[in-house]
């Protein structure tokens, strides 16, 4: 936990304060603590709003993924998501990618030739202008 605790940038003191006696953002730290150690299967965005690669390097050390499904843009956001960081720090644990380019195919390039992705699933009809259905 201790490990945990200090890659968010907290001391071996602040393990006895009480949570309402930190500020906003490292109550929001001690969150992520909380959810690290309870052996998550997502990833979250940070502050602001982005996938924190390192954090990202630290919870597949910790708990080995055998899949990522990821989205390449967010329809909410409009957030892009770095697909071939994700996929380069995954594989090395041998997980399966699978990417969601419903939003993205034909409008950003994606290049299955370097084989960072075992799945591109996507939806024709939108930036491919093809029929619906």
């Amino acid at each position: 936990m201790m490990t945990v605790f200090t890659k968010f940038g907290f001391s071996k003191d602040d393990l006895d304060r009480k949570v309402k006696e930190f500020s906003g953002g490292q109550k929001t730290r001690i969150a992520f603590v909380r959810l690290l150690l309870s052996k998550p299967d997502i990833l979250l965005l940070d502050e602001n709003m982005e996938i924190d690669i390192n954090k990202m390097k630290y919870m597949f050390s910790i708990e080995k993924p055998d899949y990522i499904f990821v989205t390449h843009i967010s329809n909410v956001t409009g957030y892009i998501l770095p697909i071939e960081k994700i996929s380069v720090q995954a594989k090395k644990y041998d997980a399966k990618i699978v990417v969601d380019a419903s939003q993205s195919l034909g409008l950003i390039d994606i290049d299955m030739s370097k084989n960072l992705f075992d799945f591109v699933i996507f939806a024709g009809h939108k930036n491919l202008y093809g029929p619906f259905g």
